[in-house]
């Protein structure tokens, strides 16, 4: 008998992270800002991806999720030292993450409301050759981050 393997789902996010908020300062974090260049898994992918996938350069906003906040922190933590890296998390069948970027990044971190973070398969390193990482990178030397 020949059995099916399944193929995890991909991410739903990639960042190339250029700054990290945890809040509150002081306390346990109950929420995530990052700043940075941000694309859905969407435009990586599909052969005729829309702009409203990303690339896209601003800030994102999580909470806590419902469920497994310890990993949550964890990634969290992480993130805390992904600066200039490529990120990739969540999972592009998330039904928030599944939604175009482009309406849920803003430009001021004061305008972005937060999402529960997308806690699924967890959150990776990109490597810099990878399409998803060329990507991120041409447009942010296109659209470089404000001083």
């Amino acid at each position: 008998m020949v059995g099916v393997a399944y193929a995890s789902s991909p991410a739903g996010l990639y960042v190339l992270v250029e700054e990290v908020r945890l809040e509150p300062q002081g306390r346990a974090p109950e929420s995530i800002s990052i700043r940075g260049v941000f694309m859905n898994e969407a435009s990586s992918s599909d052969p005729s991806p829309t702009d409203a996938y990303g690339p896209v350069r601003g800030w994102l906003k999580f909470k806590l999720p419902a469920n497994k906040q310890d990993l949550a922190l964890l990634e969290w933590k992480d993130f805390t030292n992904a600066k200039d890296k490529v990120v990739a998390f969540g999972s592009a069948h998330a039904p928030i993450i599944g939604r175009a970027i482009k309406h849920l990044v803003k430009a001021n971190p004061g305008e972005v409301s937060p999402i529960p973070y997308p806690v699924y398969h967890g959150m990776y390193l990109i490597r810099d050759d990878s399409k998803p990482a060329e990507d991120l990178r041409t447009f942010r030397k296109k659209d470089p981050a404000p001083k």
